[in-house]
């Protein structure tokens, strides 16, 4: 008879029970449809052998969330997978706390974090403090926030504030309005946070209003290198690098920057999971608040939502395979050092929220540029366990192209080298992480590799050590200067801009009867308002008469070329 080790992994007979809990019915029914193909995508027949997925119906309310946790608990479910939102989540709790079965929800609302319920959405929170440490670390860390008055704005304001605190950065100013501010007075509102003199202004919203108040602080003279535009990866639409205005802003995100021109406008069929309620008592069983449209997302392969998914899956995989009869996953979810999968690295601690390695990233004209690659580990000592096997990269191609490209910037001459990431940490683990390096995977049908950067053991192995960094490559210098379209500086148009979609408030625009001021000199007067004008015949050529310009605005998907003139031509 031959005796186990005690600390070799030792598996249940047959897969391990897990549910998965979506809103298949009712008004969220498309996200709920679209994250259990992602969810089946990720279920390779490797990972079916270690886990028996059952799908239950939340139907998209808090009394279909309480049932469809109580048939998994009748499932004998070791493990649940959802619910999406936070109003399912919190429904679903209690029902699975009674019976001891553990959840990584897609949400990213920390009020429902906590009691056995893990998140993996994206936080805003963790977001906008990377994006800060960033911002100081590069002399600008005098910050301002403004935007829509939003659940989603409002967590943001609240970590700048807790920054702010904390000493990191200084908040001279915050200004969230109601989508129903007209539009004079969201130009005195951007005038007086621009006269402030900020160093960094992080703009929390996305689409027409983002465009509009980056119009504006660039109208009042508050733009890049002096003053960097800020966001989260709220920004990752094309119209984000269509607006001139944007560019030389940074934001964050766990995204790698697709390999191809981003006004392609790939669309993301799942919503996006970060426009969450700030709190249960806020949210409703509906939509989240901008509404279910599909989005345009800046990153190669499967959509945020969709990699959750997957990840949620490999995640139970990978404890399944570990899991001895009747243990409980909590020790395995709430390893320090964390776990890398199709979504990039993460780690879940004890208190239920998840932390994230971020990329910082630069608005350019030819899409987003990787300024401070996200960590590759978390410095606890242990490498994180790799949940994606060799199987996931031949059925994924895009898997493999994001860790090729391995998340290193091309760093320009005079840039400061931004510093070894920091991630605020909860015990048990230390926090700082640990200098990036890159990970490759094996290549396609080898179940054994040894080289001089580490070893892949057995088809459904772990990635043993990395390779060294790769070299950063310096362009020649250059002196950066402010784009300047023809009349720019002198008369500059207001921001072109297209239709907004039914579920984004436009801005309010002056009646007929308005006066514009004669004339619309930089940093005076008041600029009129965004112009809805209709689609054109292309051309990028500047017209002669009247030092009109063609220009390209991009929202929701749909890029559109529009005439931009001088208000007295």
């Amino acid at each position: 008879m031959t005796e186990t080790a005690p600390d070799s992994p030792v598996r249940a007979v047959g897969p391990t029970r897990v549910a998965l809990l979506l809103p298949l019915s009712g008004p969220q029914a498309p996200q709920g449809q679209a994250l259990q193909a992602a969810a089946r995508r990720a279920l390779t027949a490797e990972r079916a052998r270690l886990v028996d997925l059952k799908v239950f119906d939340t139907q998209a309310s808090a009394e279909g969330a309480r049932a469809a946790a109580q048939r998994a608990v009748s499932a004998d479910a070791s493990l649940v997978l959802g619910p999406l939102y936070s109003v399912t989540a919190h429904a679903a709790r209690p029902v699975l706390g009674v019976a001891g079965i553990p959840s990584l929800s897609f949400s990213n609302n920390r009020a429902v974090a906590g009691n056995g319920v893990y998140l993996l959405g994206h936080l805003p929170g963790q977001q906008t403090e990377a994006l800060l440490a960033h911002a100081a670390a590069q002399g600008h860390g005098d910050v301002v926030v403004v935007g829509p008055d939003t659940a989603y704005a409002r967590l943001v304001a609240d970590a700048v504030g807790a920054v702010s605190r904390r000493g990191s950065v200084r908040l001279m100013g915050s200004q969230l309005f109601p989508a129903s501010t007209d539009y004079n007075s969201q130009v005195a509102i951007v005038r007086d946070l621009a006269r402030r003199g900020p160093t960094g202004a992080v703009i929390p919203t996305t689409g027409l209003p983002l465009v509009g108040i980056a119009a504006l602080f660039d109208y009042y003279n508050a733009r890049p290198p002096k003053v960097r535009m800020m966001g989260t990866d709220l920004w990752e639409r094309p119209g984000t690098f269509a607006e001139s205005s944007l560019r030389g802003g940074w934001y964050v995100s766990a995204s790698t920057p697709p390999a191809r021109d981003p006004m392609a406008g790939v669309v993301d069929e799942a919503a996006p999971d970060d426009l969450e309620p700030a709190s249960p008592s806020q949210a409703t069983a509906g939509e989240p608040e901008a509404g279910a449209a599909p989005t345009v997302r800046m990153s190669s392969g499967a959509g945020k939502l969709d990699r959750l998914a997957m990840d949620a899956v490999a995640l139970a995989a990978a404890w399944a395979e570990r899991a001895r009869p009747g243990a409980d996953p909590r020790p395995f979810l709430t390893d320090p050092a964390g776990f890398r999968g199709f979504s990039g690295l993460f780690r879940l601690l004890p208190s239920g929220v998840n932390e994230r390695g971020l990329n910082v990233l630069e608005v350019t004209a030819r899409g987003p540029r990787v300024i401070r690659p996200a960590p590759t580990s978390f410095a606890s000592g242990l490498p994180p366990t790799v949940l994606v096997r060799p199987s996931d990269f031949r059925a994924h191609p895009w898997l493999a192209a994001e860790i090729d490209r391995g998340q290193v910037p091309t760093t320009r001459v005079g840039d400061a080298a931004p510093p070894a990431p920091s991630l605020r940490v909860a015990s048990p683990a230390p926090g700082t992480i640990t200098s990036p390096t890159v990970t490759r995977p094996t290549p396609a049908g080898v179940t054994s590799t040894r080289s001089s950067r580490g070893t892949w053991s057995g088809d459904g192995g772990t990635w043993r050590g990395a390779p060294p960094a790769p070299s950063v490559r310096a362009p020649a210098a250059r002196t950066a200067t402010p784009s300047v379209s023809p009349g720019r500086d002198s008369v500059p148009p207001a921001p072109p801009v297209t239709a907004p979609r039914a579920t984004t408030p436009a801005p309010s625009v002056p009646s007929a009867g308005t006066t514009a001021p004669a004339v619309w000199s930089s940093g005076g007067g008041v600029p009129p308002a965004p112009s809805l004008t209709p689609s054109v015949a292309p051309s990028r050529t500047p017209t002669p008469a009247g030092g009109c310009v063609w220009q390209r605005h991009c929202e929701d998907g749909t890029c559109r070329r529009v005439q931009v003139c001088p208000i007295d031509s």
